[in-house]
């Protein structure tokens, strides 16, 4: 399927980002090794360019229940949520 990409080595972030940008589309899960100095820049641009979910390399293959797949909750389709707004009852004896 399309569900591969070529590992091609890069110099820094700039050339990261302008192999990345034509298929921004399509990303979603990006295995990222990079210093810690360049975390922060790294995550934040590929955030930027669309990923919905950065990890160590290794690591795809096993995304927390937290992970929003697609930008989405993994479980709020399956979930019915109540909000309760009835704040005025708060901190008042009864």
């Amino acid at each position: 399927g399309y569900r591969l990409i070529r590992l091609i080595p890069v110099t820094g972030l700039a050339s990261m980002i302008g192999q990345l940008r034509p298929f921004k589309r399509y990303l979603q899960n990006i295995g990222l090794g990079v210093s810690e100095a360049q975390f922060v820049a790294a995550t934040t641009t590929l955030a930027e360019l669309g990923a919905s979910r950065i990890c160590q390399p290794g690591m795809m293959a096993e995304p927390s229940m937290m992970w929003r797949h697609d930008g989405q909750p993994c479980l709020a389709a399956m979930t019915r949520w109540c909000d309760i707004e009835m704040h005025h009852c708060l901190n008042k004896e009864v």
